[in-house]
């Protein structure tokens, strides 16, 4: 109990800083690739700033209501992980997050939030199928949707679970690159929001490879700054691609790798019940 309290709490303080950074490494690595002007890593905390800074009259009480929400959402998601608590759970508290901040953009009578909100939901049909066949992938593997017991059950996920590990791989370096065209501090918590989600994202990363050992633990780490260059290599040369050819990519890789990985653990329980 005292870990999970432990975990839980330094991903409240230690997220957004983490997440921020990883945010200004990301945007610097391509400034230079696509021959624009280099920003400082620390360009995302300056942003926020000038977004707070920036919110005054000109304020939609409906969107900053529901961006807060959302936000909110995200907490619990990511301290329910850490607190090792059940994948289902904290997906579906991850759904509502994204559905709120799409509520919110549709508050707004501009045509530009209008069409935030629209890419918004095409991003949660994008990847949450995917992160559902994770969690069923996790269960039918070590017969448990909890986390704490997925870290630290001596068994790795990744080699059982690889064509799963994949497709996530590949569709959660997709799944934050929705632009929103909201207002001040509607867009400050917004942008911190995906902070948070982006070291939440890692931790799905990190739980293929964990199996309560040190060695788990250093082999996970190093998984997850793989998927972090994974990510910037996807987006760098990908990032121009319509939502709707990332959503037709996403649903291929989910019935391609994740439903087949299902299938195939499944085959030993169906060869059972026939014996």
């Amino acid at each position: 109990m005292s870990n999970s309290i432990i975990l839980m709490a330094a991903y409240l303080v230690f997220a957004p800083i983490a997440g921020g950074i990883l945010a200004g490494i990301e945007g610097k690595i391509n400034a230079k690739l696509q021959g624009k002007e280099v920003t400082s890593v620390m360009q995302p905390f300056l942003n926020v700033f000038k977004f707070m800074e920036e919110y005054g009259d000109g304020a939609n009480k409906a969107q900053e209501f529901y961006s807060k929400s959302s936000f909110v959402f995200v907490l619990i998601a990511g301290s329910l992980f850490f607190a090792g608590q059940n994948l289902l759970l904290i997906i579906f508290t991850l759904i509502i997050s994204s559905v709120l901040r799409a509520v919110g953009a549709y508050c707004s009578n501009s045509p530009y939030a209008q069409t935030s909100a629209e890419q918004e939901l095409l991003k949660i049909m994008e990847y949450k199928p995917m992160m559902l066949i994770t969690a069923i992938g996790f269960y039918l593997l070590k017969g448990s949707f909890n986390v704490a017991e997925i870290v630290t059950s001596g068994q790795q996920a990744f080699v059982p679970l690889i064509g799963i590990f994949m497709g996530s791989v590949y569709i959660l370096a997709k799944s934050g690159k929705s632009s929103f065209e909201i207002s001040n501090k509607s867009l400050a918590f917004i942008e911190i929001s995906r902070w948070y989600e982006n070291i939440l994202f890692k931790g799905f990363v990190f739980i293929f490879f964990a199996n309560g050992t040190l060695t788990g633990v250093v082999i996970g780490l190093a998984a997850c700054v793989a998927a972090y260059s994974f990510e910037i290599f996807v987006n760098a040369c990908y990032g121009d691609e319509s939502r709707q050819f990332t959503l037709c990519t996403s649903w291929t890789l989910t019935i391609a790798l994740g439903v087949v990985n299902i299938v195939i653990l499944y085959i030993p329980n169906v060869i059972m019940v026939i014996n």
